[in-house]
């Protein structure tokens, strides 16, 4: 082993290195950062810009050794790392350091099984074969060795290479490492614990692939994070040592571009830009620097084409354009396999693979050794070949040369798998947006790069190096400016805000740099309130965010001035902000997917629509977030049990949990105390305050304290039913000392408390005659109001407003309110304090014009909120008539209005504060306006 994994090759395939000469640490974390991958893994790295704190890392040698606070040590590690980061490298240096006997000694044997080599093997054995094949050293022992009694390490390297069908839900048992049975089945065991139960096993793989491993077979789950800032550039200087100035001119070129350098965070990448760079920066000046993503693929194809023409072919091409123009057959066919192979997902191949795209291995491995640079060449154990670009780019970028190739030369038979386009002609453009929208589709995130690179290449200036490689388009057509305009034309509000980010890469690929531009203008602005942003700038703003090496300190979604689906597309920014605001979003379900990540505090207050459905995903992974806000997030019973997964995750940070005004009723409490039940859950607060429970939720609540009655000490139940022996249940528990529960709130409960959404808050008000204004006239028993010409024949009155139509509510509110106003424009609607003047000057005694009252005005084509003084924009309103709702939550500090339809309730604004006093309902009406108080169930 030792022998085996001293040296390592590096890019080409034949330069041979120390492993221990050119290793770098690299961060291994505890836990996983994201959740289920379904994007491109530069994504993920573009959200990735700070490494893990050190408390959240664990040193390579040390992966199976408990974290503190636990006692067992790891059987089953599961490591992730995109494609390049170091997992191999990884693998290989932690069996060196056993090897050397530097590390992990009290381990016996080390058997490393690589997916990529297990593909080839297709009959049925033993384990014992199985380690055999791979180690044959083992030979020697005989047979002698019982693995059951000796402290084993089995390696699964690269779950994501594996073409096997792991089943482990409907296996067949296997026990002894002697019996027969197929590979499936029989790694399918060994993840099991059936096979080695004492072993400790450890498994690396791409994100995409990892959850084919069931989390119940896990112990630990790492993630390899790649190169930080620092080690960028070590590498580029120890690789140009005897040439530091251009070591330093690699740097800080790639440092100026924020796709580059995002992507050197991946060692196997670093050594792509290194073979580039020194060839564009060490030639005779005159060749460009890429600019693009897909303009340096372009640089490196030629420059690899270039190597192995000078190494093997007998004469050198001099020409640029006759050397492609000599290798173009066999580079599209390597584009056809890239691409074939792109779709499924594959990133190994074997020779009957190649053999399918027309690629003759003699004939490739001979006549430019090409094959073994762009495309790496292994043998395995049994003599036959694998095949693998040597990073995930490379291949992105041959299929999109491919493609590129079939479009321009109307070659479409060859695309028919991909593209529906039977027998019809289409034009370039045609093609090409049938392409933007194939990739759009939800299962084809994996096709995002190659989309950028497909569409780079329709400009000029980024394929000017591939002369003699591809076809140019006909310029009359003006189809790069038409696809432009087709990718900014896109609006479609099902796409993710994501993939909007992904259509304003694709354009900055194109060289269309005018709305990078304008954000960056943007950004510098003291004063944005007055820009308006379209939801494409949106995006760009978002990603911009992103990918900018210091945090955003606060994302306050109301404070941009766009439209709900510009908030929306600026969700992703989320992730580059150490506190979030995001109270009172209209959002749906997939919003959940840029939710959480360590560090950040989070708001998630009012009609946050279903985000659990994704943010369960993420809760358990937090190491920070100890206290989320769930209140008023439309939490249903659906998604109660994700929740009651997560409250039982070993080692959760969850202490605080606010699910208050959420309909989960006695269903999804049920669901939640068996989380709540659990020995793991240190859960100390709950709040459950508006959640539509009865007598019956009391004792699942009762039942789950009793299991686990150490650590919940606070329990809010107000505003529920739970009736006199549901509060009785509780209030035993709180009396007994064996549990923690301290603080019991069962306030402002009973019957008309079980009604869903905001109308349980519904509150009787009647306006108030003795603070009405003349030209108001009341009727309906006090509910209505209308503006009239003549006075009306009301007594004086110390409270009676004399200066400005306004009028009051007679009951002061200080608890969960919630009301409506049919009203006519124009209108002024809101809230005061008793305190406020009633005569005098507009500022001491008009809504909203001062630090005492709060309001939504509403002329015929403005609409706008109003506290001291201080208008906010808001939506208008859509008819002279409408239906406007009032939620107050008091004790929160919440004051929210919305606007009020048959079949939906949209939020205006939301004012977060502290009040002191009660507060009274009050309008205030114009010419020809009136207001009628709702009833409401």
């Amino acid at each position: 082993m030792k022998k085996k994994c001293t040296s390592i090759s590096e890019g080409y395939g034949d330069q041979q290195s120390s492993l221990n000469k050119i290793y770098t640490e690299l961060y291994i974390t505890t836990g996983e950062s994201e959740g289920p991958q379904a994007e491109h893994e530069f994504r993920h790295l573009e959200r990735k810009k700070t490494q893990a704190s050190p408390e959240g890392t664990v040193s390579l040698s040390d992966i199976f050794k408990p974290l503190p606070g636990q006692e067992k040590c790891h059987r089953t590690v599961l490591t992730k790392g995109i494609a390049g980061i170091g997992k191999s490298f990884s693998v290989q240096k932690f069996i060196l350091d056993w090897a050397e006997e530097k590390e992990n000694q009290d381990t016996q044997f080390v058997f490393c099984l690589a997916f990529k080599e297990m593909n080839l093997s297709t009959d049925t054995k033993s384990l014992d074969k199985l380690l055999t094949e791979f180690h044959p050293a083992l030979h020697s022992l005989n047979g002698s060795t019982d693995y059951v009694k000796t402290k084993v390490l089995v390696i699964l390297d690269g779950l994501d290479e594996s073409r096997l069908q792991l089943d482990l839900e409907n296996n067949k048992t296997v026990t002894s490492v002697s019996e027969v049975t197929s590979l499936n089945n029989l790694l399918s065991n060994l993840i099991q614990g059936n096979l080695l139960p004492n072993a400790k096993l450890w498994i690396t793989s791409r994100p995409a692939a990892a959850n084919q491993i069931p989390a119940k077979y896990v112990d630990m789950v790492t993630e390899i994070g790649g190169f930080n800032e620092s080690q960028k550039e070590e590498y580029f200087r120890k690789r140009f040592s005897d040439d530091l100035t251009l070591a330093d001119r690699i740097i800080s070129h790639i440092q100026s571009s924020v796709s580059l350098d995002i992507m050197c965070q991946i060692p196997i990448f670093c050594w792509i830009s290194s073979v580039l760079f020194q060839d564009v920066f060490s030639g005779d000046g005159k060749a460009e620097t890429p600019q693009t993503l897909t303009e340096m693929m372009a640089y490196f194809l030629f420059v690899q084409t270039k190597h192995r023409s000078r190494k093997y072919d007998q004469k050198t091409e001099k020409n640029e354009e006759n050397l492609l123009k000599t290798h173009r057959e066999f580079l599209l066919k390597l584009g056809k396999l890239a691409f074939v192979h792109l779709q499924k997902n594959n990133l190994i191949f074997y020779e009957e693979d190649l053999e399918e795209c027309g690629i003759n291995i003699k004939e490739a491995s001979i006549h430019s050794g090409f094959c073994t640079t762009v495309l790496r060449e292994e043998e395995l154990f049994s003599q036959r070949k694998v095949f693998f670009f040597v990073h995930l780019t490379i291949q992105e970028f041959f299929a999109a040369l491919y493609v590129y190739d079939c479009f321009t030369n109307k070659n479409t038979t060859e695309l028919s798998n991909f593209l529906d386009v039977k027998d019809k002609k289409h034009t370039l453009l045609d093609l090409l947006k049938m392409t933007v929208d194939k990739v759009l589709q939800k299962n084809n995130c994996h096709l995002a790069y190659f989309l950028r690179m497909l569409l780079g290449l329709m400009v000029e200036t980024n394929r000017r190096v591939l002369q003699g490689l591809l076809t140019s388009p006909d310029p009359s057509q003006d189809t790069e400016k038409k696809i432009l305009t087709y990718l900014k034309s896109i609006r479609r509000k099902t796409l993710s805000p994501d993939r909007c980010i992904s259509l304003f890469q694709a354009m900055v690929e194109m060289r269309d740099q005018k709305v990078k531009d304008e954000i960056q203008e943007y950004l510098m602005l003291k004063d944005r309130s007055k820009t308006e942003l379209t939801p494409l700038y949106c995006s760009a703003l978002a990603y911009m965010l992103q990918v900018s090496k210091n945090d955003l300190d606060v994302l306050d979604l109301k404070s941009y001035n766009t439209s709900d689906e510009g908030r929306r597309r600026l969700i992703p920014a989320v992730k580059s902000s150490r506190k979030a605001i995001l109270s009172g979003q209209p959002a749906s379900c997939h919003w959940g997917q840029f939710l959480p990540f360590p560090k950040w505090s989070f708001i998630l207050d009012t009609y946050f629509i279903y985000i659990i459905k994704q943010l369960y995903l993420f809760l358990y992974h937090i190491t920070l977030l100890s206290t989320p806000r769930l209140a008023d997030c439309k939490v249903t019973t659906e998604w109660a049990e994700h929740l009651a997964f997560d409250l039982k995750f070993p080692n959760t940070p969850l202490r605080e949990l606010d699910l208050s005004n959420n309909d989960l009723k006695d269903e999804g409490v049920e669901l939640l105390c068996d989380g709540l039940s659990s020995q793991s859950c240190k859960l100390e607060i709950l709040r459950l305050s508006g959640c539509m429970v009865t007598e019956t939720a009391c004792c699942f609540l009762a039942s789950a304290l009793k299991s686990n009655p150490s650590h919940l000490r606070e329990l809010d139940l107000s505003y529920n039913h739970p009736g006199d022996s549901g509060v009785k249940l509780l209030l035993e528990l709180k009396d007994d000392p064996q549990y923690k529960l301290s603080i019991l709130n069962v306030e402002h409960g009973g019957k008309h408390r079980m009604i869903p959404g905001f109308k349980k808050y519904a509150c009787e008000l009647t306006l108030d005659p003795n603070t009405a204004h003349k030209n108001l006239r009341l009727s309906d028993g006090n509910r209505e109001v209308t503006w009239v010409e003549e006075e009306q024949s009301y007594p004086d009155h110390p409270e009676r407003f004399d200066q400005w139509p306004q009028v009051l509510c007679e009951q002061g509110l200080n608890e969960r309110c919630y009301w409506e106003f049919d009203v006519l424009k124009p209108f002024n609607i809101g809230v005061t304090y008793r305190s406020n003047e009633r005569k005098g000057d507009v500022n001491d005694c008009k809504l909203g014009r001062n630090d005492k009252s709060w309001s939504l005005n509403c002329c015929n084509a403005d609409c706008f909120v109003l506290h001291n003084n201080d208008p906010i924009t808001v939506s208008s309103l859509r008819s002279r008539s409408s239906r406007v709702g009032v939620y107050l939550d008091w004790p929160a500090g919440t004051l929210s209005f919305y606007r009020v339809s048959s079949d939906s309730r949209i939020r205006l604004h939301t004012f977060k504060t502290t009040f002191d006093e009660p507060l009274y309902p009050a309008v205030e009406l114009r010419t020809h306006s009136s207001a009628l108080l709702c009833q409401l169930p």
